[in-house]
């Protein structure tokens, strides 16, 4: 294990546009979050730091190890962790299922022939 200190002073790795395309592509094949240019900093600083805790020292290696089969699993589930927000407080206040509750009503009462189509996003205590 390397001292903070050495690990610190590393510079986040320069990400080149087909590495960025492949983290994009992979991010919203498997969990539908897409990462647009303008986010591409919090993927960069996020991953970059993620590859210096495992000694990783650039993208397409790191995305090797995410995709590799069982092992990459593991690392993968630790990587989400990282890149999204463990934030439940929209499950537990009243109010917003109120609106939601309205605007349903008011499309149902619209008459809408459709089929409706929910997406329900995981929430972080499972």
């Amino acid at each position: 294990m390397q001292s903070a200190g050495v690990w610190a002073l590393r510079p986040v790795a320069d990400m080149s546009q087909a590495d960025f395309h492949d983290w994009q592509t992979l991010l919203e094949a498997r969990t539908g979050v897409v990462i647009s240019e303008q986010r591409r900093a919090f993927l960069q600083t996020n991953l970059s730091a993620r590859m210096r805790e495992l000694g990783v020292t650039d993208y397409a290696s790191y995305y090797q190890q995410v995709t590799d089969g069982p092992r990459g699993a593991v690392e993968w589930s630790t990587l989400l962790d990282r890149l999204t927000v463990q934030e439940t407080r929209f499950f537990r206040h009243g109010p917003s299922f109120e609106v939601l509750a309205q605007y349903l009503q008011e499309r149902l009462a619209a008459g809408l022939g459709k089929p409706w189509e929910f997406w329900s996003v995981g929430c972080s205590s499972g």
